[in-house]
């Protein structure tokens, strides 16, 4: 399995039309690295048959079934990897990725402009401590504040700072984190509703 997912970091170091293309035996297409860890058949039919989550044990209505066991663990060994320093930031990122079940976001912000959408807490040396897929609208569970408190829930009560753009800043988070003795600092929108009019006709 080592063999598998070291050939599937190697393609993509360079992109490819199509998944044969790196077995290809011309030298301008040629990728040793996969060429050498297994055959084009194998590493297919690995491609094909790998599953992250029993399907008889699947909901649904969760359209990350497939693939959220896997994340669970993935973000177990962020949170061993790093201490929690006291700034933190929360934002999101956009992944290339072709998904029936995942509905593709665009933020034209972002390097990449149309994806799958990712919630992520960050630290200030750019590291990734907790993330979070979007999936859709999920009963409020993937409005801004319910974001933050989920995921920073591990990191509140200790006096630290978190980061914000306008989309996340609000009335409701920093109530939210100045009961849980965490600091908000962020760029905030205009037309929040919430916020006082002295406030919002200051000019400086």
């Amino acid at each position: 399995m080592g063999s598998f997912i070291a050939c599937a970091r190697g393609t993509k170091r360079v992109d490819m039309p199509r998944i044969a293309s790196y077995w290809n035996t011309k030298s301008v297409y040629r990728n040793d690295i996969a060429s050498q860890a297994m055959s084009r058949n194998r590493f297919q039919l690995l491609l094909w048959m790998l599953h992250f989550s029993n399907d008889e044990e699947d909901l649904e209505n969760d359209r990350l079934h497939k693939i959220q066991p896997l994340l669970d663990k993935i973000v177990i060994k962020f949170h061993k990897m790093y201490n929690p320093g006291e700034n933190i930031c929360i934002d999101e990122s956009l992944v290339p990725f072709q998904s029936r079940l995942i509905k593709k976001q665009y933020i034209p912000q972002k390097r990449h402009k149309y994806g799958v959408k990712l919630y992520k807490l960050c630290f200030d040396k750019g590291y990734t401590w907790n993330m979070k897929i979007y999936a859709g609208k999920d009963a409020g569970r993937s409005a801004p504040t319910a974001v933050v408190r989920e995921l920073a829930k591990r990191l509140l009560d200790a006096r630290r700072k978190l980061i914000a753009d306008n989309y996340y800043t609000s009335l409701e988070l920093a109530e939210l984190l100045i009961n849980r003795r965490t600091h908000l600092l962020g760029t905030v929108r205009k037309n929040r509703r919430e916020l006082p009019k002295d406030i919002l006709n200051k000019k400086n």
